[in-house]
């Protein structure tokens, strides 16, 4: 929440320093049952201080009961401003916070590059932000003039790789049809990443998109209308 009382939606919650997680668009997210009595949060997001704080288990009476953080606005005051019109997030337009929600409850495996990460990890290539991830793997092709990042997925096969929603041309491609992934957009224009280890269980809206490949999607947002 903030100073006023607000929600703040999308913010990223992390306890423990254990998988961070995405709150829904009035900022509630379910944690985790903890492991020990005191509990470390942290959350995050865009435009706001981050915040950390920790609480006893024991005081907190049941599992619906609620925590409440406060993250603080980091922009500066202006003047009053009259708005005629706004644009929705681009990332809520295009369904990421949406899929992500959807996955947290378990209605498929996937796992998702916050535009927080992003911002935090300020990594200049995509790859970067690609690399220890857990279905896919980041090699780099041979025979070809210099070197390029590639994104494979389990067993090798090359990932689908959509760009704001358009499918790579595979003409483009290199060793064993996958793309080089850096050659696609600067790591600092990258707004949020899906990651979906097989395109059978992946989200019905962006399967159609895949022209048909199975061994997986990543989904690369930048922001742009």
């Amino acid at each position: 929440m903030t100073q006023d009382g607000g929600a703040v939606p999308f913010a990223v919650v992390q306890v423990n320093d254990g998988i961070a997680r995405i709150a829904d668009s009035l900022g509630f997210v379910a944690l985790p049952p903890a492991a020990h009595d005191l509990v470390r949060l942290r959350a995050r997001r865009i435009g706001f201080a981050q915040a950390d704080t920790a609480i006893t288990v024991s005081g907190v009476r049941a599992s619906t009961d609620e925590v409440r953080l406060e993250l603080k606005w980091i922009g500066q005051m202006m003047s009053t401003v009259t708005v005629t019109a706004s644009l929705a997030d681009p990332l809520v337009r295009v369904g990421f916070y949406d899929r992500v929600m959807r996955a947290q409850r378990g209605a498929f495996t996937a796992e998702f590059v916050s535009p927080e990460e992003i911002g935090e990890r300020n990594a200049a290539q995509v790859s970067s932000l690609l690399r220890g991830r857990r279905a896919i793997t980041v090699s780099t092709s041979k025979g070809e003039p210099r070197a390029r990042s590639i994104v494979l997925g389990r067993g090798g096969c090359a990932m689908t790789v959509l760009v704001d929603g358009q499918r790579i041309n595979l003409e483009l491609t290199v060793a064993e049809r996958a793309v080089p992934i850096d050659d696609l957009v600067s790591g600092r224009a990258v707004s949020a990443i899906e990651i979906y280890p097989s395109t059978a269980n992946a989200p019905s809206e962006l399967v159609p998109l895949t022209g048909g490949g199975a061994c997986g999607i990543v989904a690369i947002w930048t922001g742009a209308p």
